[in-house]
């Protein structure tokens, strides 16, 4: 008994024409999947960004209430960076231009705002400056996303 059939005549495997085929529809599903892909990436860009700027906001306050000091965290749209400093010493630094590859934008339209955590973990407005409330947009082509900052200096997602 035979456990191969013969193939009179036939050879097994794929056609040229069938294995272009394949190659056209995977190229087609390629060029629907990566304009999709870079909307992702700059949907999460964005989204990344505003986040990183409300977890800065936390670090500054809960620093502000170890150290039982001011803590600053200043907010300056015109190089695209945010930082939490104490007194001279900086103690973190965001650069969402390089790092997330979006913009930022204030709606006060200043140059920079700094909010001054006092020691109980709330803004002081005797040492803010700039606007609050005030709302940052962080821009990266079409997508955008928003921090609303509240006037005791809380940063949320909106």
């Amino acid at each position: 008994m035979n456990r191969y059939p013969e193939t009179h005549g036939k050879q097994a495997g794929f056609a040229a024409i069938e294995i272009v085929v394949v190659i056209m529809i995977a190229a087609v599903l390629m060029g629907m999947a990566i304009p999709a892909f870079g909307r992702v990436q700059a949907r999460r860009g964005v989204i990344n960004a505003r986040n990183t700027l409300i977890a800065l906001a936390a670090r500054a306050r809960a620093h502000a209430v170890e150290r039982g000091e001011n803590v600053y965290l200043e907010i300056d749209p015109v190089t695209n960076r945010a930082w939490v400093r104490r007194g001279t010493d900086t103690i973190q630094v965001v650069q969402y231009s390089g790092e997330f590859a979006a913009e930022m934008q204030l709606a006060s339209n200043t140059s920079t705002v700094a909010i001054c955590y006092s020691s109980r973990g709330f803004a002081r407005e005797s040492c803010n400056s700039g606007t609050l409330p005030d709302v940052v947009t962080f821009r990266r082509g079409p997508e955008t996303a928003r921090a609303r900052i509240r006037p005791l200096g809380q940063v949320e997602s909106l």
